[in-house]
């Protein structure tokens, strides 16, 4: 071979190397929070994003963020139960009644099991990412959770969701 032959060689791995490369998490994250909002209401306007910290997910942590989400998931089912209560809804309170003893043989069982629970062994990635939204003239400010399984796979827009629309229903 001679030199313009390998020259054209080198030229073209170098070029088919520096294609596009893809966005950063940080921007893949920026986008899909992005696509929740405007889900939400398109009139919504993003003021900042950061992404405070990325952390591998572990067993023991991920039993951890289960225990909190029931928890608040506990909270928000009393305070039903309490307005169901105040207005005598009497099927309501069966309902709520039976939901909670329900939800707190549950969250006893993940409460105990967070300590076995593996701290080595990776299944997952928690990204914590702080936000501004503005509607108008109103402001709020909020975080947001991102977790992902090891696959990059999202596993919880549903809780995306439900931090915008409550920093939405703060502004709107």
């Amino acid at each position: 071979m001679n030199r313009t032959t390998l020259l054209l060689l080198f030229m073209c791995i170098i070029y088919t190397n520096c294609g596009n490369k893809p966005d950063s998490i940080p921007d893949q994250l920026k986008a899909n929070f992005s696509k929740h909002v405007i889900k939400i209401d398109p009139s919504i306007i993003i003021d900042s994003f950061q992404v405070l910290r990325m952390d591998t997910m572990v067993e023991k942590l991920g039993r951890i963020i289960d225990d909190t989400i029931y928890k608040r998931e506990l909270y928000h089912v009393e305070n039903q139960l309490a307005n169901a209560k105040k207005e005598q809804l009497s099927d309501s309170i069966e309902f709520y009644n039976d939901e909670i003893k329900y939800m707190l043989i549950q969250i006893d069982s993940i409460t105990k099991s967070i300590k076995s629970g593996d701290i080595k062994k990776a299944f997952g990635l928690i990204a914590i990412c702080k936000y501004q939204i503005r509607m108008k003239n109103n402001r709020s400010k909020d975080f947001v959770f991102y977790f992902f399984d090891n696959n990059m796979n999202l596993v919880n827009a549903d809780m995306i969701d439900s931090a915008i629309y409550r920093s939405y229903s703060r502004i709107k």
